[in-house]
């Protein structure tokens, strides 16, 4: 038997593969271009092989440290940026690279792309995408221009792919942006002046319908309830990957971490629950009989495992027909565990 601790770290060592995984899937140019096709109106209108001409570089996944002001061209295509100011904290980038405008090729845009496990981890993600974006286009400073030239300031994405969003939002998508308002009117209209920064906001949801194929695409990507040859089938005939390349050899890496992971949290689940089952046993034996408390002690620590399990089940959006298959449990059972996670 494993201790504790080294199931801990070895739990924590998967999950830290797991996430790197996750980006390194994310950095995929093909992948890049379905998004940008799915959120940013410059390239709604294009096929996604046309996109991926304007993808600047190699985005890699990487910790490159810079003082604000001087992330450079070079800098801003490694995709995790690192930036430090006195007195304040460290800002990542998980994924940032820039790419050409299709209606102006010698402007260009600077692309934050951001995975998030929680739709809300304590504070708003809206806002932290603003300060992202906001720390991006400061950052051109003194690389892509210099004062007092501001025209030549390049538009800013910062996109956020949330990955567990509430029943309530199912798969969504929205944008926030700059817009002018009269007051008054009178003033002329050009939105290349002040269309440069956009927070977009992506959010998942395997067991709600896709609205959009880029949300059916991230879903199957992400979703650890079906298995690599069937993902890989369908990420080839339907979105185009040659599962054959870099992308299909992570792709498969990140699958094997994932389902390691999910059998290693069942197995604990089951192990917790047998000894929470025991345990009761043995205080219910003192009372009123150790051989008939231990023997209903087992008997509660398999319903407590099973209930462990299906917890992690119904976390992971496991369907309630494959959950009642898989378990043998009966509906009203399901919703009494669903109540009382509530």
């Amino acid at each position: 038997m494993r201790s504790e601790l080294s199931k801990r770290l070895d739990m924590s060592r998967k999950m830290e593969q797991y996430d790197e995984h996750c980006k390194n899937i994310l950095a995929d140019k093909r992948l890049l271009a379905w998004i940008m096709n799915g959120t940013m109106k410059e390239f709604h209108s294009m096929q996604i092989d046309d996109i991926l001409q304007y993808i600047e570089g190699k985005p890699a996944v990487s910790s490159i440290p810079a003082d604000p002001g001087m992330t450079n061209l070079p800098v801003i295509r490694g995709s995790r940026t690192e930036e430090r100011i006195p007195n304040e904290g460290v800002v990542f980038f998980d994924i940032c690279f820039q790419a050409a405008l299709p209606a102006h090729p010698e402007s260009g845009l600077i692309i934050d792309l951001e995975a998030q496990r929680e739709m809300r981890p304590g504070y708003s993600i809206v806002t932290r995408g603003i300060f992202y974006g906001a720390r991006l286009l400061s950052a051109q400073m003194g690389t892509e221009f210099t004062a007092p030239d501001y025209d030549k300031i390049k538009k800013v994405f910062s996109v956020w792919i949330c990955f567990h969003s509430p029943e309530y939002i199912g798969n969504a998508v929205c944008r926030y942006h700059l817009q002018k308002e009269d007051l008054v009117p009178g003033l002329p209209d050009f939105p290349e002046e002040y269309d440069k920064l956009e927070v977009i906001l992506i959010c998942l949801h395997p067991r709600k319908e896709n609205p959009l194929k880029l949300t059916e695409l991230l879903n199957l990507i992400f979703n650890s309830r079906r298995s690599f040859e069937e993902k890989a089938e369908i990420l080839g005939k339907e979105f185009g990957f040659p599962m054959e390349t870099d992308f299909g050899r992570e792709f498969q890496s990140m699958c094997n971490v994932s389902e390691y992971i999910l059998e290693q949290a069942l197995e604990e689940g089951m192990e917790r629950g047998i000894q929470q089952g025991i345990q009761r046993g043995i205080q219910q034996g003192m009372e009123r009989g150790l051989q008939r408390g231990i023997e209903r002690g087992v008997q509660q620590g398999r319903w407590s495992q099973m209930q462990e399990i299906i917890r992690k089940m119904l976390e992971e959006h496991f369907p309630d027909e494959q959950i009642l298959k898989i378990c043998g449990i009966t509906a009203g059972q399901l919703e009494e565990i669903k109540r009382e996670r509530l």
